[in-house]
């Protein structure tokens, strides 16, 4: 849905399309027929379709309401990955007694929508530059707890992103749609599954948290040397 005014793209939505059952196909998850794509040019005109006369609070490019099947976007494009996944995800019938935490979600949100993009590498430079500086704040313990101190991103969609890339590293799809059946509501849970998935203990998966951005610190540097 969009204004009079806005010219349809439908280059930009078969794109949609062509991803969405892509990303369905990933995970096995339950075919969804439709949702509801809200079209806006900025968060401000987004923001009216819900009444506001401004914003207090979450000033967003993006939101979604699961329980409606409907996506909001302020990107002015028929085209929004980050918000397509978690429409899908909830589509996806889990098995009794799974449940994600935000960084969890957030891990299949930005790994399977912006893998190997410039937002992607973006996400995962700011992380491996306080991770990698020691700050004392900035532990695996407190990233999955979302306790580290605000450096202007959120560590939630790094850490999720680090995560994913171990699951599929380890186990590929198959390990991810496990993780989609896993119990992930508190960090202890988080350590458990991902220990049955990967077999990493806890020592072992904060040496390969730490490794994996330090390999990816080192793959940004290189990139964008040679530009």
């Amino acid at each position: 849905m969009f204004s009079a005014n806005y010219i349809f793209n439908e280059g930009m939505a078969e794109k949609s399309v062509n991803y969405c059952d892509s990303i369905i196909n990933i995970p096995n998850m339950k075919s969804m027929d439709s949702f509801i794509f809200y079209i806006t040019d900025k968060p401000d005109d987004m923001g009216l379709l819900f009444e506001y006369k401004f914003y207090n609070e979450n000033y967003t490019t993006g939101m979604i309401s699961p329980f409606t099947k409907t996506i909001y976007s302020a990107k002015g494009n028929e085209y929004y990955y980050h918000e397509f996944i978690p429409i899908l995800l909830g589509s996806y019938k889990r098995k009794e007694g799974s449940n994600f935490s935000y960084i969890s979600e957030e891990c299949l949100v930005c790994f399977l929508g912006e893998y190997n993009t410039d937002n992607y590498r973006y996400k995962l430079y700011y992380l491996a530059t306080d991770y990698l500086a020691n700050k004392s704040t900035y532990t695996l313990s407190n990233l999955l707890h979302k306790t580290a101190d605000y450096n202007g991103y959120q560590t939630a969609y790094s850490t999720g992103i680090i995560l994913a890339e171990i699951v599929f590293e380890k186990k590929g799809y198959k390990g991810l749609i496990k993780y989609i059946n896993s119990n992930t509501t508190t960090v202890v849970d988080t350590y458990k599954t991902t220990y049955k998935i990967t077999k990493l203990n806890k020592i072992l998966f904060e040496i390969t948290f730490r490794k994996k951005l330090k390999d990816s610190l080192a793959e940004i540097y290189s990139r964008y040397s040679q530009n």
